[in-house]
Parts: structure tokens; sequence; C-alpha cells
């Protein structure tokens, strides 16, 4: 059996240009985790469903921050608060 993924998510530093994407590289494959390694070795489970088609062991990957995404999910998630709890909470 392999190694547990020991971290929930890799972290990336704050000094980080927002536009640089982050490269990982997927380390194994257990079951339906894909163990996902960065440069300095962090490690972080994510579904297998998550990897681009065909991104197998050794592959390397890019996370890239969407803020247009995030500012409408946001923009959402207000919308539903407003709806359902009067806007007493706040993101």
């Amino acid at each position: 059996m392999g190694r547990q993924p020991r971290g929930a998510h890799v972290r990336i530093p704050a000094h980080r240009p927002q536009e640089e994407a982050v490269t990982l590289t997927v380390d194994r494959i257990e079951g339906e985790c894909a163990v996902l390694v960065d440069a300095e070795g962090r490690e972080c489970g994510v579904p297998r469903s998550w990897l681009p088609d065909g991104a197998g062991e050794g592959a390397q990957v890019a996370l890239h921050r969407d803020e247009a995404a995030e500012e409408e999910l946001a923009d959402s998630i207000r919308a539903h608060q407003r709806r359902f709890h009067g806007g007493d909470i706040e993101l």
C-alpha cells in the first residue's frame, strides 16, 4: 500500500505574483487520489478526476488562479446570502 498524502493542500507563498502559475508534479496515483508535489517537496492529495486527461505519474500540471471566476463565485454567494439569510453573513 502506498504512502498517505501528508498535506491537505499546497500553499502558494504570499510573495508569489498572482499571475504566476504554480507547477506541480504528479508523484503517484493511489486509487482515486493523485498525490501532487511542488518544487519544495510539499505534497497534496487531490481527486484523480481533477487531473487533465492522460496525466499520470511524472506529469507536470500548472495551477492558475482565476480571479474573474473567484469574483463571480463571491457575487453568487453574496446573492444567496441576501436571499436566504437576509445578508447578515459577510465574506
